[in-house]
């Protein structure tokens, strides 16, 4: 029986592009987990797992904030 995992946050450690992802099953398809980043297509993607990930992802994504290592 699938276990659906938890949302978390896809981070490319060259440019600092993010994404939130939310897979719907255990199974991850390319559409809902991205394995090459779309900014500078390096696939160097880091995992990023807690509290306010969709804010998170927006910030680093659109408004190019830097965030700490303790988050928001």
């Amino acid at each position: 029986m699938p276990i659906r995992p938890r949302p978390f946050n896809l981070r490319c450690t060259v440019c600092n592009w993010t994404v939130h992802c939310r897979p719907s099953s255990d199974c991850y398809t390319p559409n809902e987990v991205p394995y090459h980043c779309k900014r500078c297509d390096s696939s160097d993607l880091e995992g990023e797992y807690g509290q306010n990930l969709r804010l998170k992802a927006f910030l680093r994504t659109y408004l190019n904030v830097e965030l700490g290592s303790d988050g928001i």
